[in-house]
């Protein structure tokens, strides 16, 4: 009977463990602004939730030579841009990432996002203990003023 329950623990410890080790950080309705022709940049917008405190530090993506975290700020009656080297996120807290807001940045696109397509982004995030965890989400192309779905 002993066993029993000592193998019943041990799984039971390995299926918590499995689940706090999958699902920490969770991406919804990534999407990207559709571009023109001889456009080179463009914004991507989405929501992120993370069970625990985690810092997205990086994005990287095959649609574009870089991709930058950015933030609008008001300064003097003019809105400005400006790179954002980390974006925190609280446990259980949605960080939203919109069009006026905080935004990913795509530059030197390589070639023009059309409506209906998904592109690819990986996102990297540095959690409490300082490990790294890296996600991809895939962003729905969605005309220019066209809002989240």
């Amino acid at each position: 009977m002993q066993k029993m329950i000592r193998r019943g623990l041990v799984m039971l410890g390995i299926i918590m463990f499995c689940l706090n080790a999958q699902a920490q950080i969770q991406v919804k309705d990534a999407w990207a602004r559709a571009s023109v022709l001889q456009q080179k940049s463009t914004g991507v917008f989405l929501q992120i939730v993370a069970s625990q405190e985690a810092d997205l530090v990086a994005v990287e993506t095959k649609a574009a030579q870089s991709a930058e975290m950015h933030e609008m700020r008001m300064v003097n009656d003019t809105m400005h841009m400006q790179e954002i080297e980390r974006v925190h996120l609280s446990a259980g807290q949605v960080v939203t990432f919109a069009p006026g807001g905080m935004h990913i940045m795509l530059m030197g696109l390589q070639r023009p996002l059309t409506v209906g397509e998904d592109i690819v982004l990986k996102l990297s995030f540095e959690m409490k203990n300082k490990k790294r965890k890296q996600i991809e989400v895939k962003a729905q192309v969605r005309a220019l003023g066209e809002a989240a779905k």
